[in-house]
């Protein structure tokens, strides 16, 4: 995996916890990213816990 420290990335369509969005945020966080993410539902509430 490749570093990611001091980088920023925006993550649309993190919606759903079984999508796509929410995975890409979640490798992009581990890789040293930091994480902003946006959907179009009130569940991304529950997404900016789990990050």
């Amino acid at each position: 995996m490749f570093n990611l420290k001091g980088k920023v990335a925006l993550v649309t369509g993190v919606g759903s916890p079984e999508g796509i969005g929410f995975a890409s945020a979640k490798l992009l966080a581990k890789a040293g990213a930091k994480i902003f993410i946006t959907s179009t539902t009130k569940r991304i509430l529950e997404r900016e816990k789990r990050t």
